[in-house]
């Protein structure tokens, strides 16, 4: 009886161990159940609300598997204008428009019959009114378009040749008077800046009296100009005479750009003066569209000598713009406009 009792306590624990295992397995199927139908009803876009950032522009075949993107090389420096002059072809006459950043000067007005060139640069160039005008000396290629001028810009000031009464009309000194822009007389030594250029005064020394027999031309102002470490050399209308006197005082003569004396003829840029100045650009004022005989052929022999580039009114083009860069270059642009 003792056997059959045990036998049954037995079997007891064995159904008890059976009900347990079939419970938990049961309870892990069901976890298992609902799992999978969690998983099964998530939105496949669940996954993108997290917005990655956009992937860089590369062409994988330029990027070799496991290198690193080069870094981006430094910015180079800009190069930047530091001064603009302009040749306008006012035909044998003398416009020069100077421009920087800190503003902007004539260097003389041309003929008066030419003046719609000079007023075409400035509009192109966007200058509407003007810190000065140099007048070099009053004769009509150089003054002509003067009253045109102060019609439709503004003159902050107007420098001439403190010595030369000789060449200006009274309707020209007038004109200047009624200008309402401040006047500077200049003589030979003098010093001043204009719209960041340095500029002095290496000529003339005295008047020059043609009923003497002189040239008046020489009464022309010469200056010469430097700006973030380029040099100008202008002459005017100045002749060999004065080019003789500046080689015998040993007045420092070198220069980047030239703008050659007395519209390029021969009685001018001499070949000493012109070696003194070596210039790398040479401006001319000639021409031969009103059948004048400037620029003469000897003078541009002489100026290709030197190495230098030429560019003159001979053309048809409105006007020719020199970009002297921060680099160091210096830029010739023609424009027909």
């Amino acid at each position: 009886m003792r056997a059959n009792v045990n036998n049954l306590s037995c079997l007891h624990v064995r159904r008890a161990a059976w009900y347990i295992f079939n419970m938990k397995r049961q309870a892990l199927l069901s976890f298992l159940l609902v799992l999978c139908m969690a998983v099964s009803v998530m939105p496949l876009s669940g996954c993108a609300e997290t917005e990655l950032p956009p992937a860089a522009d590369v062409t994988p075949s330029l990027m070799p598997e496991n290198s690193e993107a080069p870094s981006p090389a430094p910015a180079e420096e800009s190069r930047r204008a530091v001064l603009r002059v302009f040749l306008i072809n006012t035909g044998e006459s003398d416009a020069l428009l100077f421009q920087t950043d800190s503003g902007a000067f004539l260097v003389d007005t041309g003929l008066k019959k030419h003046f719609d060139a000079v007023e075409a640069v400035l509009a192109r160039a966007g200058v509407s009114a003007l810190d000065a005008v140099i007048l070099t000396h009053g004769h009509k290629d150089h003054i002509g378009g003067l009253k045109k001028l102060l019609k439709c810009c503004t003159v902050g000031t107007i420098y001439t040749a403190a010595v030369d009464d000789e060449t200006y009309s009274d309707s020209e000194v007038k004109t200047i008077a009624e200008s309402g822009a401040e006047r500077v007389l200049l003589k030979r030594g003098d010093a001043f800046t204009l719209c960041g250029l340095s500029f002095e005064v290496l000529s003339p020394g005295r008047k020059y009296v043609e009923s003497l027999g002189e040239d008046d031309n020489n009464n022309s102002l010469v200056l010469r100009a430097s700006a973030a470490g380029f040099t100008l050399l202008l002459m005017g209308d100045a002749t060999e005479s004065i080019e003789r006197i500046l080689l015998a005082e040993g007045a420092l003569l070198t220069a980047d750009m030239l703008k050659v004396g007395h519209h390029g003829k021969d009685d001018a840029s001499c070949a000493g003066f012109l070696s003194a100045v070596s210039p790398r650009i040479a401006l001319v004022t000639g021409s031969h569209s009103d059948g004048d005989t400037s620029p003469s052929e000897a003078v541009l022999a002489r100026l290709a000598e030197t190495g230098a580039s030429v560019y003159s009114n001979d053309t048809d083009l409105l006007a020719t713009e020199l970009i002297f860069s921060s680099d160091g270059e210096i830029t010739a642009v023609e424009h027909a406009w």
